[in-house]
C-alpha cells in the first residue's frame, strides 16, 4: 500500500493525492466551481424576487454583482445563500438597481 509522501510538492500530486487536498485544486476546478455557484446563486436571487434566471442574470449582471461574485467568490461561496442574495441586492442598489 502507497502512502501520502509529505516531502512531495503539492504541485506534483496525483489524481488520488489531489483529492486528499481539496484546497489545491487546479484553476481549471476553481473556475468550474465558481461557474456552479454564480449559477445557483442567480436561481436562488431568482426565486427570492420572482424573476426568471435569465432576468436575475441580467439585473446582476447590468449591476455588477456577477464580477462581483466572481471576485469575492473565496468569501461568498462560504456564507449561506440567503446571507448573499441580501447582501448583492445591496450591493446591486448601491449600483442603480431598484430591487
Amino acid at each position: 500500500m502507497k502512502f501520502f509522501n509529505f516531502n512531495k510538492s503539492l504541485l506534483s500530486l496525483s489524481p488520488i493525492e489531489s483529492s486528499l487536498f481539496p484546497c489545491y485544486n487546479s484553476p481549471l476546478n476553481l473556475e468550474k466551481d465558481k461557474t456552479e455557484y454564480i449559477v445557483a446563486f442567480v436561481s436562488e436571487f431568482a426565486k427570492k424576487y420572482k424573476l426568471s434566471e435569465k432576468e436575475a442574470f441580467n439585473y446582476l449582471d447590468r449591476f455588477k454583482a456577477v464580477d462581483f461574485l466572481e471576485r469575492q467568490y473565496n468569501i461568498a461561496h462560504t456564507l449561506s445563500f440567503s446571507q448573499m442574495v441580501s447582501d448583492v441586492a445591496f450591493f446591486c442598489r448601491k449600483n442603480g438597481g431598484g430591487l
